[in-house]
Parts: structure tokens; sequence; C-alpha cells
């Protein structure tokens, strides 16, 4: 069926009304659609003037004559515009135009004195100059110049003379069009077509299409933005951020090479012009104090506490230094987490020096009554930290600070994590005699990360163990086998592991062993004491390499491709493991496997935040009772039960904190369902006083911050107000003398607590993933409805469950610890870890911004299919209008 002519025959005649097939009769299964309307490009126009240019001219067809119209009038602009839905047709024009043809929608029909109305939509008239020229004044780019002055610090804004300047600058910019268009349609003015810009043109003539792309994904699709002036400040600016991010030495800038580089890209560039190692030193300085001071005055206008971690790394040359990050909410609820501090710690990692430390980084950012919770590793070293930080704050004479020692410590899980998982490898070693003592032979990991290097232990400390621990062995009852292999199993595979690593021929034997017995190489994993996790990873990768590892020592000793073992030292086949202890070994990594998957969990998040931590620091605590209880672990239940009991220990020790509680309560997708189904009736109930304890803090708070209206500031408010008009004094003194009296009167005859109620009988909030983000956006939205809940929302939403930022942070500085900075001096190395972390924030969030505008772009489109088709078809073209209306009202 021919859409278009559905009542005519082939020939051009009538079809019987019998023979003419309907669009969307009754009598059809489906709707179908009526045929889009024809294109009515731009590209018309320009043909038709073209044609009209070449000179031929022809009448005019006589039309009817007009009504008679005062000379000198024109209709108004509104009268004039041309309907959305309108094309331009030119059906009825003869094949040649007129010499003076113009489309209708883009006429120039203004009235004198009128020809600034369109551009007036992005412009702002001002004052005439000197000589009488008209100026204008374009918004847009003084909007932008004064979101960011770096960056538009010295584009122009203001324009003088005729409006062929201010158009050409116009279509010079998307954005300009944009407002542009949406001004003229709003306050119905004619457009001018020198307005458009160049590829908005092309857009509409159908060349934007010939990649496939829709046409709203064309108009969305963000400019490349465009190439940045060329500067001193801004080669600078890049060699900075280059020497940094890659962690490079300050002195490459001196380097022949490098320089040679930078004048090869701009020849005409002088030899002075380019920086010096101590001019590059200068600058990493001076960037990192205005990143603290712009740190700082976001940190005083946030409207929340803010929350610390910090730690201590002690660097390759033995310097050291502690790490303390800032978490906090923005005015617009954004969580931020930023380097505060990365300075040298003095002397011992004592609690009196670290103290002293966080003392100074509080004080000088002025955050002594902003202060929120401190998390910090599990050890005394710790505690006695915050304790002497709360001493010399209220030993303070201006700080009115009412900081809490013991509610304010929060503990990090992750590290409690490790301390259980050392716990339960401890008791799996055998024990000796020390000093009356049953001390493990094997000693635990290491309970704190401040060694600034992963070194591989040697043979000789792994023999020396091994023969303690045959020793040991010896005084085992008989018929305890299995907790004889039990005891010497671990010790057997950190010896094969070094044996091989430290030999080069050794090491290539296995490879052709490990390529043989399972088709790929692997390498064995080295036993690092200062890395959390390690065993669980090397385990991992023995289990996978079994076949391998029984291969090589079964034809090791006899091979002539390894070396003999020397006089005293035990041969390959020594480290031949049973049946029963790869099982063994299996169990144990079971084991550590949960520990391993909770704290991939604690690292994989960006921001830790303690109500995402504490559900899964109890799941964990669950998974090792389960196992305990299961009879395939009996061998390992009195391990599993020794880090079980490191694991309650730190758990118990949080109760002290009720941000733990409230955290938990201020998540408006969880409230108080998590300790309704995993708590006790008695956990309920002290969670529940716990919420209330601390609301009814925040309540007083809060009440006591409403406006107050004194006798005295009434009495003079009265006398003023007696002088002023009757209007005046019944707007100003009346309100004001009962806005506070009215205000504490409702919110007493509300109940003290009916604001917690309301929120906890609301239901829970739907999200597909209650990640932090969205939980703020919650907030952002509810917050005129609970303000004292909002509060508190800001002080305990930020507070961190492990101090995974600041092992962030010495994995960065990790990388920069090398030989080439073995000199630097300890502020020159905590300025470029300053520096670095903000440019990597940076980063971040401008990849989260992009991505967040492309979903936002995607939604949109996705919407306007959906909901809006048939409008669509029936503007023919101005879908672009569509999406902007969707995104601003409906998103």
């Amino acid at each position: 069926m021919d859409l278009e002519t559905p009542a005519l025959n082939t020939d051009g005649t009538l079809k019987d009304a019998r023979d003419i097939e309907w669009i969307n009769s009754p009598s059809n299964e489906t709707i179908e659609l009526p045929p889009d309307p024809k294109p009515s490009p731009i590209s018309e126009f320009n043909t038709l003037k073209r044609k009209a240019a070449s000179g031929t001219k022809v009448a005019a067809p006589a039309a009817p004559a007009a009504p008679e119209i005062s000379k000198g009038k024109k209709k108004p602009a509104v009268e004039r515009r041309l309907p959305k839905s309108a094309g331009v047709s030119t059906e009825h024009m003869s094949t040649e135009a007129t010499e003076d043809f113009t489309p209708e929608h883009i006429k120039k029909r203004r009235r004198k004195g009128d020809a600034y109305a369109d551009v007036l939509t992005v412009f702002r008239r001002l004052e005439a100059d000197e000589a009488g020229k008209e100026r204008h004044e374009c918004t847009i780019c003084v909007e932008r110049r004064k979101k960011n002055v770096l960056k538009f610090g010295k584009i122009q804004t203001l324009y003088a003379g005729n409006s062929t300047a201010l158009r050409s600058h116009i279509s010079k910019d998307m954005e300009h069009y944009t407002r542009y268009r949406e001004g003229c349609v709003k306050d119905e003015i004619t457009m001018d077509p020198r307005c458009m810009p160049r590829e908005e043109k092309e857009r509409l003539s159908g060349k934007a299409q010939a990649n496939g792309n829709h046409p709203i994904a064309s108009f969305l699709e963000p400019a490349p933005p465009k190439p940045e002036a060329w500067s001193i400040e801004g080669l600078e600016d890049h060699v900075c951020r280059f020497v940094v991010e890659t962690d490079q030495a300050l002195a490459i800038v001196d380097q022949p090479s490098f320089r040679a580089l930078l004048s090869y890209q701009r020849p005409s560039m002088k030899e002075s012009e380019l920086c010096h190692r101590t001019k590059m030193t200068d600058i990493v300085i001076e960037r990192a104090q205005l990143i603290m001071e712009e740190l700082d005055s976001e940190l005083q206008t946030c409207p929340g506490k803010v929350s610390l971690t910090f730690d201590g790394w002690t660097s390759k040359i033995m310097t050291a230094y502690l790490a303390i990050t800032a978490h906090y909410i923005t005015v617009d609820w954004t969580l931020r987490s930023e380097l505060l501090a990365f300075s040298e710690l003095e002397g011992s990692h004592s609690g009196e020096n670290m103290g002293q430390e966080l003392h100074n980084a509080v004080t000088t950012h002025e955050l002594e009554n902003k202060l929120g919770n401190l998390t910090a590793d599990n050890v005394t070293v710790n505690d006695k930290a915050i304790r002497v930080l709360g001493t010399k704050l209220r030993a303070d004479d201006d700080a009115k600070t009412a900081f809490r020692a013991s509610e304010q410590r929060s503990h990090c899980f992750a590290h409690a994590v490790h301390l259980a998982e050392a716990a339960f490898l401890t008791a799996l070693s055998p024990k000796k005699k020390s000093k009356g003592k049953d001390v493990p032979i094997i000693e635990a990991p290491a309970e704190r990360l401040d060694g600034g290097t992963d070194a591989e232990e040697t043979e000789e400390d792994v023999q020396e163990l091994m023969k303690e621990v045959q020793d040991a062995l010896k005084t085992l009852p008989e018929g305890s086998n299995e907790a004889r292999l039990l005891s010497g199993l671990l010790l057997k595979v950190r010896g094969f592991i070094t044996k091989v690593r430290r030999s080069p021929q050794a090491k290539a034997f296995f490879k052709k062993c490990c390529a043989q017995a399972t088709g790929e190489v692997l390498e064995l994993l080295p036993f690092c004491k200062t890395r959390w996790g390690t065993w669980h990873t090397v385990l991992g990768r023995t289990l996978i390499l079994q076949k391998a590892i029984t291969a090589f020592i079964n034809q090791a000793d006899d091979s002539d491709e390894v070396p003999n073992v020397e006089r005293g030292q035990p041969k390959w086949s020594s480290y031949r493991l049973e049946p029963e202890e790869w099982d063994l070994m299996k169990l144990i990594y079971k084991v550590l496997d949960e520990a391993a998957i909770v704290q991939n969990h604690f690292s994989s998040e960006t921001i830790p935040t303690v109500w995402r931590v504490l559900p899964l620091y109890e799941s964990f605590m669950r998974e090792w009772e389960t196992m305990q209880c299961s009879s395939a672990m009996a061998v390992l239940r009195p391990a599993i039960e020794c880090g079980l009991e490191s694991l309650r220990k730190y758990y118990n020790k949080s109760e002290n904190a009720p941000v733990n509680i409230v955290a938990m309560y201020l998540n408006p997708f969880i409230k108080d369902e998590y300790f309704m189904s995993n708590w006790t009736q008695e956990g309920q109930a002290e969670a529940r006083q716990t919420m209330e304890k601390v609301f009814d803090r925040y309540q007083s708070a809060h009440e006591a911050a409403l406006p107050k209206v004194s006798t005295a500031e009434t009495s003079s408010a009265g006398v003023k107000a007696a002088a002023e008009p009757r209007a005046r004094s019944y707007n100003s003194w009346i309100l004001d003398a009962t806005a506070s009296r009215r205000q504490r009167e409702a919110s007493a005859a509300r109940g003290g607590r009916s604001e917690l109620l309301r929120y906890l009988n609301e239901p829970l909030a739907e999200a597909s993933e209650g990640d932090i983000s969205a939980v703020l956006e919650w907030w952002k939205k509810h917050a005129s409805r609970f303000p004292v809940l909002a509060q508190m929302a800001r002080d305990f939403l930020p507070v961190q469950g492990s101090s995974v930022p600041c092992e962030r942070a010495f994995s960065s500085a990790g990388l920069t610890d090398d030989k080439r900075r073995g000199a630097i001096l300890p502020e020159n190395f905590g300025a470029i870890q300053t520096l670095k972390a903000r440019y990597v924030a940076e980063r971040k969030r401008k990849k989260e911004e992009v991505e967040a505008q492309w979903a936002l772009t995607r939604r949109a489109c996705s919407l306007l299919r959906r909901e809006h088709d048939g409008r669509l078809r029936s503007e023919n073209g101005n879908d672009e209008l569509v999406v902007v209306h969707i995104m601003s009202h409906n998103l």
C-alpha cells in the first residue's frame, strides 16, 4: 500500500472506496504509524536562493488583495513567527523563484530598533561607550569566567558595534546557539540563520547522519574540547603533572633528552623558558600549598564534621611518615576523600609522637570544632595517639571542643581481619619453650605494615626454622599424626618455594615441569612477612601447581639440569608432600579464602564507610563459626577458634563507639532492618537505645540553634516599630517575635523523637544497590523533612570502617620511594604525595562526571523514544528541543 496516496491507482485514477486500504482500520491487528512528513532541510532554501541569484525573473502570480494596513505599521513578532510544526514548502512556487525569496522561519522582518531582539536572549545590553556605540555582554561567557577563572579568564565577554559580531559569536559555540534557540522559541522571536553553527546546519541538512548516528545522539554528543592556548605557565603545569603522576625524579627536567623533546614541540621556545630542577621543586611546593588552601576553605564550608584516618609508614631510607586522610560531605551532599597530611614523623612510632602530629594537623586546618571520628589500625599505640590528641585539644585555651576519645575512636575492620588470620596461622605452628612459656616457632605475619620493603626471606632463615620444628615434633605424643603433619606443612611449603626461587637452574627446571604438567608456565609465589594475606596467595598458587611440584620433586635429585644440594642441606625429596598433607593444605586455604574475600571487599570500596564494612565483618564471623562446627574442619577447629576470639575482641571494642550503629540506622535502604534480622532482641534494644541517645543530643542542639527573641530585643523592636509605618510594624516585628516561639511549640507538640519515628516508620528506600552515592542522593532530597537526622547523616556517614585510604597513600608513596629520590627532603616528598593524590582524585571525578552525563543522555534518549515518539514526528526536526525539555523536567 502506498501510504502517501492510498486512494489512487497506479495510473492516477481514483479507487473505489471498497478497495482503499485505510491506515489503522479497526480490522487491523497491529497499529501502523503514519508516514513521516517530508523533510524540509535548509539545503532546499540554499538551492532556491542560488536559482534566484541566476538573474532570471518571472512575474509573480496574482495574489488576492490584502486588507489595507496603515502605513508604517507591521504585525508584531508573535504573529509573524512560524508554527513549530510548519515546514518550508515550495510546491506552490514556480521553478524559478523570485530574487528576494527567504523561508518564513528565518526571514528577517524586524521593526527598526528591534534588530537585537533575538541576540538579547544570549547577550545583555550595556550603556553605550564614549563614541556612542552600543555595547553588549555575553552572559554565557561571563558565567564561564566566574566558574573557572584560570581557564576562561581571558575570553572576550564585551562586544561593541552592530549585531553582526554578536551573531557571529553565537554561531561559534553550540551552547550559545542552544540558549539562543530556546530563548527565541520561548519569547516567540524570529531566529536569524547567521546564528546557526556549522555543525547544526550539517545536522539539519542530513550530513550529520551519514555515519548512521541517530540525530538525537549527534545533538547530545559533546563537542571535542578546544585546544588550550600555549603559555609558559601551562607548560610548567603539564610538566609538573607528568613528573608527579608518573613518579619521575624532579631532576628529569634537567635531562638533555627531555629538554630536547620540549624544544622540538615548540622550536620558538627559548632555553631560558624551560624550568630546571630547582624551579620544578618550587612549583611542586607552591601547588601543594595551593591545594591545602583550597582544602582548608572547603573543610570550613562543609556543614558536617570531618572524619579522619591515619597510619604510619617507613620509607626505604628509614624516614618515618604519618599519613592522614580527611572524609566529609560537601554542601551538595557529595562525599569527599582527601589526603590531609603526609608529614615526617620525627622519632619513633610512639603514641605521644603520633598524637602530636595529629594535633598539628587538626589545629593547622582549624578542625577543633569539626572533628569527627578517627579510624586507625587496632594497636595500642593508635589508642594512645587519640587520647593524646584529646588531651591536647582540651588543653588549648581557644578550643572549646567536646572531643570524646572513647566514642570517636573507630577501629579498622580490615586490620582486625588480618589479626584474626594471623591468630589462626600462629595456632597451626608448633611451640617451643622460651622463658617458661610456649612460644610459636613460626611467627605470625606482621601486625603493622610500617616496613619499607617486601624482601623475600632467605633459605638459611627457613632452614633454621625447620630445624626448630623438627625438634619440636619429636616431643609430640604417639598417635598425633595429623598434628605432626599440620605443624610442619606450612614451613615445608615455605622452604620449597624459597629453595626453587633462589636457584636459577632450579627455577628453569620447574618452568619445564610446569609446562609439561599443566600446559602453561606459572611461577611459585613467595611468602612475604610484611604483606597482608600472603599465605592465601601462596597456598592458592601452590594448589594450582600441585602436579608440577610433585613432578619436580620426583626428578630434581637425579636430574642434571638441577645442581646438587650442598652438604648438610636437605635434598629435594625431603619436601615431598603426602596426599594427607595436600588435603590439609586445601582445608587451610578454604579458611583463609573467606578472610581474603572480605579483605577484597574492603579494598575494592573506593571509600570504605563504616555502614558498608560492618555487615561484611559480621558475615565473615558467621562463616568462620560455621566452618568451626563442620566435621571436615575438626583438625583445624582449635586454630579457627583462636581466630574467632581475635575477631570478637575487636568487635566488642567497637561497641563503645555509637558510630557503627548510628551509621546503619542512617542508611535509608537498611535503617533498623539489619539489626532486626541479624541481632538478638537484647541487641536490638541496645541498638535502638544508642540511636535514640545520639538523636536526643542532636535534637537538643538543633532546638538550641533556633532563633530566640529576648524581652529586651522585643521591647526595643516595639519602640522602633512605633515610629515606622503600620505595614512595616506588622510584617517585621510581629513575625520575628512569634516565629521562633511557634516553631518551638510545634516541635514540642509533635514530640521530641517524632522525626526519628517518622523516619523509621516509612518504608525502606528502593534502589538497585545502596551505594554511598544513592544514600547521599536520598538525604539530599529529604533533608528538609528530617533536619536533625540530616545533620547526623552529615556527621556519621563519612566515618571510615577501615584505614584502606591510608594504605592506598602508602602504596602510592612506595612507587615514589626509589633510589632516584634517596636524597629528597621529607617536606618535598610529602608535597609530591599531596599533589599526586589530588591529581588522581581530579581525574577520577572527571571520569565519573562524564559517565554520569552519558548515563543521563542515554536515559533522555530512552525516554524520548518511548514517550515522545509521536511528538517528534510532528515537530519534524525539533527533536533536540524535546531532549532539552525532558532532561530539564523529567530527570
